[in-house]
């Protein structure tokens, strides 16, 4: 990249985009509760506050803007908007069906109770980033099939 010589000069560098996918499982539910908290008239802005206050860590880079274009206020009173709550059905699926199988594929019932643990965790109100994530996951595996830790690609 050529730098410019005319014009302002630069106080950072340029970086790259973080895109967050704010409809993903991890994050929604948490997105919804505050959206519940603010009542009513789902202001973007009240929202937006909530989530900060809640986690900032998180919710960080989530701006009003964006929440009010997830916001359908055509109606009597605000509702998600029906292509966003496609986006929070779909979850993080893959683009393409062509992906491999899992490692878990052959154990579908350690699959079902992770899921199970991280639900029963979202429901008692726990903030679950990817390291409380990966550590439930990885406790789980350890106690029901410790095989997979030794497994080896071929």
């Amino acid at each position: 990249m050529q730098k410019c010589t005319s014009g302002r000069k630069r106080k950072r560098e340029d970086t790259e985009a973080r895109r967050v996918n704010w409809q993903s499982p991890l994050l929604w539910p948490t997105i919804e509760t505050a959206a519940i908290r603010v009542g009513y008239g789902m202001s973007p802005i009240e929202i937006e506050r909530e989530l900060k206050r809640v986690d900032p860590s998180r919710f960080h880079g989530i701006s009003a803007q964006v929440i009010g274009r997830w916001i359908d206020q055509s109606g009597t009173r605000p509702v998600w908007r029906a292509s966003v709550l496609a986006r929070v059905q779909k979850g993080n699926l893959p683009l393409t069906t062509a992906t491999p199988p899992g490692i878990l594929a052959k154990y579908p019932e350690v699959t079902k109770t992770i899921i199970e643990d991280l639900r029963a965790l979202r429901a008692v109100g726990v903030a679950l980033d990817t390291m409380r994530c990966r550590g439930v996951i990885i406790a789980r595996i350890t106690v029901s099939c410790p095989e997979i830790f030794e497994a080896t690609a071929k």
